[in-house]
């Protein structure tokens, strides 16, 4: 399990820097990250950089030229490459391969470790009770309502406040915590539990994605305990090295159903070469729109209500090209302000996040690491007024 400690006070530094104004000079060209990896794995192939790399957040590719070719990756299914111009060498699962310009396979120069295949989390319907009737209007859900909820993996309570307490103690004290917003807002108040359900890891796995999918078990159990207290459900992502059309596709059983909700974690989307909880992931609008476009398919094919999709923010970088992200009648798309620290510093994060707004804001609270921690009454103050509250 991976825990938070440094994230807020790099965000600090960064902002002091960005109001600083501060310029340094361009840095020697250098390798990072997967083209880092990739440049390890054959170095005489690679040769040295002769520019540092660029992020191209449109088409979301990155390349590197070197004194022999280019590095080259594409984000939306983690494919990275080295070409010369007359021979590719490609990274993927089963080592190095070497491609000439037609496409033929020349050889593989790497072999990866040996590996076992892993089986799929989710392979069938939830285990559940029917879900209740819905209070959603007919075409969104934060229209009229106000989500509450409380985060985190039954797992362990290092990860958030839903690890800390259970059964109905649980569904009491979020209850509670949700009653406060009551008169605070026009809005129905609708609790949740967001459950982490795949969690970024520390380590590779045997899939070397650095990602565990959640139990059918526990998302069972988590499903049924929030219908039973009239609650919905949430599903937060954290791909690691993994894509989001691959954990959308094994979380389907559950999107699927009418009380279950999906959030994207883009501080443990990660490059290739970086180790969550290391570096600070980031998701790109292809992305989001993704899992936008497979929530409206499911909301269409199986005639649901409407649906919520979260994503989470606190450094620019998370979400490169956020302005492309779409709108849909079908899916409320909120974005949460995340990352914890004092007052002062929620609200600059708050206001930087917030300069590129989403259709609807949502801000995470930190019980355990937030010195002075929001009030009800300062969430319904900010601007815009959040329609998602998570509390972690």
């Amino acid at each position: 399990m991976i825990v938070r400690v440094v994230k807020m006070s790099m965000v600090a530094i960064a902002l002091t820097l960005l109001l600083a104004g501060t310029a340094s000079a361009e840095p020697e060209p250098q390798f990072k990250f997967g083209f880092k990896f990739l440049a390890d794995q054959i170095p005489d192939v690679v040769g040295m950089p002769l520019e540092n790399e660029f992020f191209d957040p449109i088409d979301g590719i990155s390349h590197q030229e070197t004194s022999t070719g280019m590095l080259i990756w594409r984000k939306a299914d983690n494919w990275l490459a080295f070409t010369d111009g007359v021979r590719t060498w490609i990274h993927s699962a089963s080592g190095i391969q070497v491609q000439n310009g037609d496409g033929t396979l020349v050889e593989q120069t790497l072999e990866p470790p040996s590996a076992v295949p892993v089986t799929q989390a989710v392979q069938a319907a939830p285990a559940t009770s029917p879900p209740p009737r819905t209070t959603a209007s007919a075409g969104s859900v934060l229209d009229n309502n106000l989500i509450v909820s409380w985060y985190g993996n039954p797992n362990t309570g290092a990860m958030g406040v839903l690890g800390q307490f259970e059964g109905a103690d649980l569904a009491a004290r979020l209850q509670r915590q949700a009653n406060a917003y009551a008169g605070l807002t026009d809005k129905n108040i609708l609790p949740a539990y967001e459950l982490i359900a795949v969690v970024a890891q520390a380590s590779p796995g045997v899939d070397g994605l650095w990602r565990r999918r959640e139990t059918t078990e526990i998302m069972d159990s988590m499903l049924q305990q929030a219908r039973d207290n009239g609650f919905v459900l949430i599903l937060d992502v954290q791909v690691g090295h993994s894509t989001v059309p691959d954990e959308l596709e094994a979380l389907r059983p559950y999107l699927e159903q009418p009380d279950v909700y999906l959030a994207l974690d883009p501080e443990f989307d990660m490059w290739p070469g970086q180790i969550p909880g290391e570096y600070f992931g980031h998701t790109l609008a292809s992305e989001v729109n993704y899992a936008i476009g497979f929530l409206e398919n499911v909301i269409q094919s199986k005639n649901l209500p409407p649906k919520v999709l979260i994503v989470h923010q606190f450094t620019y970088n998370m979400l490169p090209d956020k302005e492309n992200i779409v709108s849909s009648p079908l899916v409320d798309v909120a974005l949460d302000m995340d990352g914890f620290g004092a007052q002062s510093l929620k609200l600059a994060t708050w206001n930087m996040v917030m300069q590129k707004p989403l259709q609807f804001a949502g801000v995470k609270l930190f019980y355990d690491q937030d010195p002075g921690l929001f009030t009800p009454q300062d969430v319904m103050g900010l601007t815009p007024v959040p329609s998602v509250v998570i509390y972690q």
